[in-house]
């Protein structure tokens, strides 16, 4: 365990939000890569990225209350709604599907960005993936 994560987080009274070793990440990643076939598959989506900064001032700004947990809902992206695909399931086209992510408070009421938003603006990976690095893999790399 790191001086970045509390002892709590390991309770077994804590029934979500566990750090997980790299290892079992990287065989659940692999498991899901290899249900989609991404190399016959090539727009099946592989992750989601989020602008940390933007994340970080929403989990920081107490003034509407206190953000306790970070709900990440799948929802069809306005384009793919917009393009006659209201209701219609898209398996997991990259074109299609994003997050919407709302903060709650302790009180389990939604907690909204500058009073009337929820974040959404994921980048889709494989059409926007980083290039270089470790982030570039699908599995985690040291």
């Amino acid at each position: 365990m790191t001086d970045l994560v509390d002892s709590s987080y390991y309770s077994a009274d804590r029934p979500f939000s566990k750090p997980v070793l790299i290892d079992s990440a990287n065989r659940m990643i692999q498991s899901y890569l290899t249900s989609i076939q991404p190399e016959i598959n090539t727009d099946e989506i592989r992750s989601l990225i989020f602008d940390a900064n933007l994340l970080r001032i929403y989990l920081n700004d107490s003034s509407n209350g206190k953000i306790e947990n970070l709900k990440m809902i799948l929802a069809h992206k306005l384009s793919y709604i917009n393009s006659g695909h209201f209701g219609q399931r898209p398996d997991s086209n990259s074109n299609a599907l994003t997050l919407v992510l709302i903060g709650y408070g302790a009180n389990g009421n939604y907690i909204y960005y500058d009073q009337n938003h929820a974040l959404n603006i994921c980048q889709p990976c494989p059409r926007e993936c980083p290039e270089t690095g470790t982030a570039s893999s699908d599995v985690l790399v040291q």
